[in-house]
């Protein structure tokens, strides 16, 4: 009787294998989106599913560091939010163009993500923190100009290589290779900083890990020397910029703070997203993952109440990405005056 009872389960559970194979294959199938067209996609929606990929990769890896929460029953949420994370990863990753180059990809990064830093600079009000966006934006400026006549030589004029700003030099490469300690700065404080600072931050450092792994994914299908040295010296640099920014964050703040902080800043990215992008498939995919984001946001929330007696933001205003007009005139202004910007141990100096 028992050999027939663990017959009986096994069947059960081969059954019930089948049966979720069958909820992943229509999971699948619902994923599938239609990519945009880079020879005619509008250069925002571009930027859009970059800044929305960067940011739902840095969810998910904030998720997975959550599962350290102390409560088995946290962990247990941790582990759900980040599957439902990564298959929104999986329905990103439809939404390139099919025969976007790798460095066709990163060209579209350096430029999406000048743009995002302009714009951080000119809301930000912590003079440290509009500082550090001052200089990153400075070394990306030169990245951009390198890997964009890179990619101008090796496959032609790309339309993914277009700007609504002009090229600018930026700081020099040799000048760009800072000691570590000198990338530390001081952090924000968790109890009186604004919360539109905090999402700020966190976009930036989910953009810089995004570039780092496109760079990573480069030097492996390339085959030009010259590529690879320009991509690894770029990959050093966004290292330290990763310091530099992971430095700006409260190191006080709790696991679950931190994961309602991100969660919180890819909602503010996604309301920015579906606000500026035209209507159609991506709008729509983007419309989708805010009501989950929300949703996320929301659940983050209750145990933040639960477990640590959380009583929401610091301030009653929500934080808003704005859009700059004059993001050119931004770019150039910082691109020269970043040159004579020197990051030092827990501050900034400006050369003569």
């Amino acid at each position: 009787m028992e050999y027939l009872d663990r017959l009986l389960a096994k069947a059960e559970l081969m059954r019930g294998a089948m049966e979720d194979a069958e909820f992943v294959r229509g999971q699948i199938e619902a994923r599938l989106a239609e990519p945009y067209d880079k020879s005619t996609v509008d250069l925002n929606t571009v930027a859009n599913v970059i800044y929305v990929a960067a940011g739902q990769e840095y969810l998910w890896e904030t998720f997975g560091l959550s599962v350290r929460a102390p409560e088995r029953a946290l962990r247990a949420k941790f582990v759900d939010l980040a599957l439902e994370e990564q298959r929104q990863g999986d329905v990103i990753s439809c939404l390139y163009d099919r025969d976007e180059t790798a460095l066709e990809k990163i060209v579209a990064m350096q430029s999406a993500y000048i743009t995002r830093l302009a714009e951080f600079y000119l809301t930000e009000r912590d003079n440290d923190i509009k500082t550090a966006f001052e200089y990153i934006l400075g070394d990306h400026s030169a990245h951009f100009s390198r890997l964009a006549r890179k990619l101008s030589q090796k496959e032609g004029l790309s339309p993914l290589a277009r700007t609504d700003f002009d090229e600018r030099g930026g700081r020099p490469i040799d000048l760009q290779f800072v000691r570590i300690k000198d990338c530390f700065k001081r952090p924000y404080d968790r109890e009186e900083t604004d919360p539109a600072t905090k999402v700020r931050v966190r976009l930036a450092l989910a953009q810089e890990l995004a570039q780092r792994r496109a760079y990573k994914e480069l030097a492996t299908v390339s085959g030009d020397n010259h590529l690879i040295i320009l991509d690894q010296q770029a990959c050093i640099i966004d290292n330290l910029h990763i310091a530099m920014v992971q430095s700006l964050i409260d190191a006080g703040e709790t696991v679950l703070e931190s994961a309602y902080l991100a969660e919180l800043s890819q909602v503010v990215n996604l309301e920015r997203a579906v606000k500026t992008t035209p209507p159609g498939n991506i709008r729509d995919v983007f419309v989708r993952f805010l009501e989950e984001e929300r949703r996320h946001l929301a659940a983050i929330g209750d145990m933040l109440v639960e477990y640590e007696g959380w009583s929401g933001p610091q301030t009653d205003a929500w934080p808003v990405l704005k859009t700059a007009n004059d993001v050119a005139a931004i770019v150039a202004k910082i691109s020269d005056s970043s040159q004579k910007l020197v990051s030092k141990a827990d501050g900034w100096r400006r050369a003569a």
